[in-house]
């Protein structure tokens, strides 16, 4: 589940300083130099996408990230990662694209990440450009370059099972940001977002989590959730989780940010590890008046029901139903291989215009190893508006392909 996903990935992006490799502690400042780390990703993308206004897109990509990030001295390193999408097919009928390059839909590269990274026994802080993975601003990695963010990003671990984080993001680029090739404010003419996090890992099998963000002239978001594994007889597994978010909307020039309500959320994942197969569902509902909704950040969002491309963001009076069905091939001895099925419905129950969204979403996973993987995703969505369907890019069938290699 997406939501289980994501607070792992928060954990491991604010905690991975406490596993520091000793070996590679330096002496003297040449050795930062001759005993630091490159890794990257080479990535290959392509996108079809065909609208119900008969525009289509077709591209092609390839490119990836190459990063180097130096020994720490006395506690202190640096690191860097350049990151390219080059464009291999270009067909555009509209101006839309696939999201695969930059606002014009051409290639380009990026320093997308330049940080300092001070680690002192259980508190880490990280200042400059980097990648990071929290509810409402997080990678999205879901095309060629990920979301990068400028930021300073402060972690502790001090009490036992509990990681407390504290940072101040002002800039963004990458593949959700209106310029992907260039850093820009969070928000055009705010100061960017402060957040708080806390993550509670102490209890067997379980996880709490609460967040907090100021994001300047746009809203104010409070996210709290809540997940647990329960183990059934016969290597039956049952993954739950709940999620709650208020948000409080900004107002600017005497005008509302519109971003404002509040959002509730629940999942359910029932894994037969003997036959591969795991069944899921979820469930969200947005309490929003009539003229405003909720929004995923900058980022994909937290939110439970969120699929390839729909979320409950900017639907007012928002309810989302989602299940779903996946099987894991090394039950029956192919290891490596997955399939999976999803269903959605979408409701904005607020707006003058009554509007429903269905999205169907295949998902076809391959990893040969922990280094070379490839997914194919096909995707069917439909929008309503007042019962007919609408003819333009939000109802439309899309193929995506992707390959990497990492090094």
């Amino acid at each position: 589940m997406k939501l289980i996903k994501l607070s792992l990935a928060a954990i491991m992006t604010v905690s991975s300083v406490y596993a520091a490799d000793k070996e590679a502690e330096a002496q003297n400042i040449s050795e930062i130099f001759t005993k630091a780390k490159t890794s990257g990703e080479i990535r290959l993308g392509y996108v079809a996408q065909d609208n119900e206004d008969n525009t289509k897109n077709k591209n092609g990509a390839a490119g990836g990230h190459l990063a180097i990030e130096t020994a720490s001295l006395n506690g202190i390193s640096f690191g860097t990662a350049f990151y390219t999408t080059n464009t291999l097919q270009s067909k555009d009928i509209d101006t839309l694209g696939t999201s695969l390059f930059n606002s014009n839909d051409e290639s380009y590269a990026i320093l997308g990440q330049a940080y300092v990274n001070v680690s002192l026994d259980k508190t880490n802080l990280k200042v400059g450009r980097q990648q990071i993975d929290t509810p409402f601003i997080d990678s999205d990695d879901i095309r060629m370059i990920p979301n990068l963010f400028e930021a300073y990003m402060l972690s502790n671990n001090d009490i036992e099972d509990l990681i407390l984080t504290a940072a101040h993001v002002s800039k963004w680029s990458g593949v959700d940001a209106v310029t992907p090739e260039k850093f820009q404010k969070l928000v055009e003419n705010g100061n960017g977002a402060t957040m708080l996090g806390a993550i509670y890992s102490g209890i067997k099998e379980s996880e709490l989590s609460a967040w907090y963000y100021d994001i300047n002239d746009f809203t104010k978001i409070a996210y709290l959730t809540a997940s647990t594994k329960l183990s059934l007889s016969d290597g039956a597994t049952l993954n739950l989780a709940a999620q709650y978010a208020n948000f409080s909307e900004y107002s600017v020039n005497g005008a509302a940010t519109n971003i404002d309500g509040n959002v509730w959320g629940a999942s359910a994942e029932l894994a037969f590890e003997s036959i591969g197969t795991t069944f899921s569902t979820a469930y969200n509902k947005s309490s929003n008046k009539a003229g405003k909704s909720v929004s995923n950040g900058f980022g994909g969002g937290p939110f439970s029901t969120s699929m390839e491309e729909n979320t409950i963001d900017s639907l007012e009076g928002a309810k989302a139903y989602v299940a779903g069905i996946s099987f894991d091939f090394s039950a029956v001895g192919v290891d490596g291989l997955s399939l999976a099925y999803a269903k959605g419905k979408f409701r904005d129950s607020l707006t003058t215009s009554h509007v429903e969204i269905d999205e169907s979403d295949y998902t076809l996973e391959y990893s040969y190893n922990d280094n070379l993987s490839a997914v194919l995703l096909y995707t069917d969505a439909k929008t309503k508006t007042d019962g007919i369907v609408n003819s333009d890019d939000t109802t439309f069938k899309r193929i995506q392909a992707y390959a990497n290699y990492k090094f």
